[in-house]
């Protein structure tokens, strides 16, 4: 079956990100955080690898799943939380939250969502407070501009000098966030 995405209305976006979800949906929610002076750049965490579900180890744009009875909404704050060391004092939601669905992986009868949000971050929040969890997912963040730290090859998408991978799906995320956002301007 196609994993073909389709854009969610900008009213169905904004409905699902306030409303619980049931346990036989399947949500996920990235947050986009651009830097508050150094225009181009964006906050980028390093997973961690994970071997048993075949994960490479790479950075990516800050998000996960929502649970059971959590709004997505409530699922970025957590997020935020756990992968960023952000409290709610430190960010403003923008207005804008859009969307896209596909078909589940796993389930192609199941649709999976992604709700992409963007933030403002306070002048004081500048990256304190975080240390990584030594069990948890995230491992380290870094302020990236996509068109002068990133490169491509053969195999894929690397941050330049380090070789690390980056989720090209997540830097496509994010270009089409600012394509919208230039084109409302």
């Amino acid at each position: 079956m196609s994993q073909l995405k389709a854009v969610l209305s900008e009213l169905e976006a904004q409905e699902m990100s306030i409303r619980k979800i049931t346990e036989d949906e399947d949500v996920g929610v990235r947050i986009i955080i651009p830097h508050h002076s150094n225009h181009g750049q964006f906050l980028f965490v390093k997973n961690r690898e994970e071997e048993t579900i075949g994960k490479r180890a790479g950075w990516g744009i800050p998000g996960g799943g929502v649970r059971s009875e959590e709004t997505p909404l409530k699922g970025v704050m957590r997020e935020l939380e756990e992968e960023v060391g952000f409290e709610k004092a430190d960010y403003q939601f923008s207005k804008n939250v859009f969307g896209y669905r596909k078909r589940s992986l796993f389930n192609t009868d199941k649709w999976y969502y992604t709700l992409i949000f963007s933030i403002s971050l306070e002048l004081s929040a500048e990256l304190r407070k975080f240390t990584p969890d030594p069990v948890g997912d995230i491992i380290d963040r870094r302020w990236f501009n996509p068109s002068k730290d990133f490169e491509r090859n053969f195999e894929g998408l690397f941050v330049k000098k380090s070789g690390d991978v980056v989720y090209q799906d997540h830097v496509i995320t994010l270009k089409k966030w600012s394509d919208r956002l230039h084109s409302e301007i």
